[in-house]
């Protein structure tokens, strides 16, 4: 198992995985060319497309599948900071659940 951090979004048609990050762990697939269309830009890339396992970090975690993972050069994304203790007082729900603080770390997926 390699600890990562992502962020996932169930509605999204596909995710995007670092290259370097899948590179580590292993990822491949056939290259094939990835339409990528922002509110400005649009560019053709060439890409793979896989599927990749997932898991929160604890062991007795459920491992899920992601389908429909392209892996880019770079996510365009900003380095994020989460305050969970604050988060689980705004989302009831998450309360029971380990969640760990983050800031200033690297999304890969």
């Amino acid at each position: 198992m390699i600890a990562s951090y992502a962020m996932l979004d169930l509605g999204s048609t596909c995710s995007l995985l670092d290259a370097s990050f899948a590179r580590k762990i292993g990822v491949t697939g056939e290259p094939r060319k990835l339409d990528l269309s922002g509110i400005r830009e649009r560019s053709l890339i060439t890409s793979c497309r896989s599927v990749v396992q997932v898991s929160p970090g604890h062991q007795s975690a459920e491992i899920h599948k992601v389908e429909n993972v392209w892996v880019v050069d770079k996510l365009n994304l900003p380095q994020i900071g989460v305050d969970m203790s604050q988060e689980k007082l705004r989302w009831t729900h998450l309360q029971d659940l380990d969640l760990p603080s983050v800031k200033g770390k690297k999304i890969a997926l």
